[in-house]
C-alpha cells in the first residue's frame, strides 16, 4: 500500500512538471526585453558600435582553449555596423576593413556574411554582449555595446 502511494506521488509530481514548466518558461521568455527572435530583431540589435572584450581560440596543437583580451594582446578592436548594411572593423583606432554584410537566420543563432571576404560567421546575443563565432575554427569573439 505504501509503495502504491509513493508511486502515485512520484507520477503526480512528474506530470505536474510536464504541464507546468513549459507554461512558466513561456511566461518568462515573453518578458525578456533583450530576446532576439527574428532576423529583423537581429539587425536592429546589431546596428551600432561594439568593443572587443575577449576571444576564445581553439588551440588545435596543444588542445584546450586560448583566451585573448585587449590587455593580453595590447590592442583594441571595434565592430561598427551601419543600418545600410555596412560594417567597419577598427583596431587601435585604425580602420582595417570596410565591407558590406548581410544576415541569415539559423535555428538558434544568426549568420553574418561579410561580402568583401565571403566569410560566414555565426552571431548570437546574450544581454548586452555580441558573440561572433567562426564555425570552421570554433573560435568565439565577445563584444559589448559601446
Amino acid at each position: 500500500m505504501e509503495t502504491l502511494r509513493i508511486f502515485r506521488i512520484k507520477w503526480s509530481v512528474i506530470l505536474s512538471m510536464v504541464f507546468i514548466l513549459p507554461i512558466l518558461g513561456g511566461c518568462q521568455d515573453d518578458g525578456l526585453p533583450n530576446q532576439v527572435r527574428t532576423l529583423d530583431d537581429a539587425y536592429a540589435v546589431l546596428v551600432g558600435e561594439w568593443d572587443w572584450v575577449k576571444s576564445l581560440l581553439v588551440n588545435r596543437r596543444q588542445g584546450g582553449v586560448l583566451i585573448e583580451t585587449p590587455e593580453s594582446e595590447g590592442k583594441n578592436k571595434q565592430f561598427v555596423f551601419g543600418r545600410d548594411g555596412t560594417m567597419r572593423i577598427i583596431e587601435n583606432g585604425m580602420v582595417v576593413r570596410d565591407s558590406e554584410f548581410y544576415m541569415e537566420a539559423y535555428e538558434n543563432s544568426f549568420g553574418l556574411k561579410v561580402v568583401e571576404t565571403g566569410a560566414r560567421l555565426v552571431v548570437s546575443f546574450k544581454a548586452d554582449t555580441l558573440i561572433v563565432s567562426n564555425p570552421v575554427f570554433g573560435d568565439a569573439n565577445y563584444f559589448i555595446r559601446k
